[in-house]
């Protein structure tokens, strides 16, 4: 089972570099169209972020605008974990847990400062045993979670430095954790 889920993480992970690979290259071929007509340049972005729709640790994630304010986000994140001893004195087996988060948000525009509000999911590549995670345990084991968005987004039409804050509530089967969120990053044309 261990060996099906790492496989698993590393098909997704593929797939995801490839769906990066040929929206960026969508992205620049419509730029240089619209450069020369007036028309406003959409830019994508690139951030960094700490904790938010991941459910903890940080996440790098590729933001695709399709409009001034509608984009669609995909990343890759996670945090370290112990699993099957103390955390406190260091026994048992130390774990990485990758998460990669699908996110749709929407930007209510306010200039360069915005309210972000999203949706979406997230697949968590939990320990193989799974007793130690965040949270005391409240959430499961699943490998898909639930998440969403509600924050302030800092995001010049022109492209730049990007910032935000969220609120990033997590769902599980019935469970629900409060999180929240830190990103920075870059937008590019």
């Amino acid at each position: 089972m261990r060996d099906f889920i790492r496989r698993s993480g590393l098909i997704a992970v593929t797939i995801f570099a490839a769906q990066l690979f040929s929206v960026g290259s969508r992205i620049l071929a419509q730029n240089a169209d619209n450069a020369g007509n007036g028309k406003p340049v959409l830019h994508d972005a690139l951030m960094v972020g700490i904790f938010g729709n991941t459910l903890g640790g940080f996440s790098l994630r590729y933001e695709h605008y399709f409009s001034e304010s509608f984009n669609v986000m995909g990343g890759i994140g996670g945090y370290g974990t112990t699993t099957g001893g103390d955390s406190l004195t260091n026994e048992g087996r130390f774990f990485f847990v990758l998460t990669i988060p699908i996110m749709a948000n929407y930007l209510i525009r306010f200039g360069d400062h915005n309210v972000e509000i999203g949706a979406g999911m997230f697949l968590h590549f939990s320990p193989p045993d799974c007793t130690e995670l965040p949270f005391g345990n409240k959430l499961t084991c699943s490998l898909l979670k639930g998440t969403g968005t509600l924050g302030y987004r800092y995001r010049p039409i022109e492209g730049g430095f990007n910032f935000g804050v969220a609120y990033t509530p997590i769902f599980d089967r019935g469970d629900f954790v409060n999180w929240f969120g830190i990103a920075l990053g870059h937008g590019f044309r």
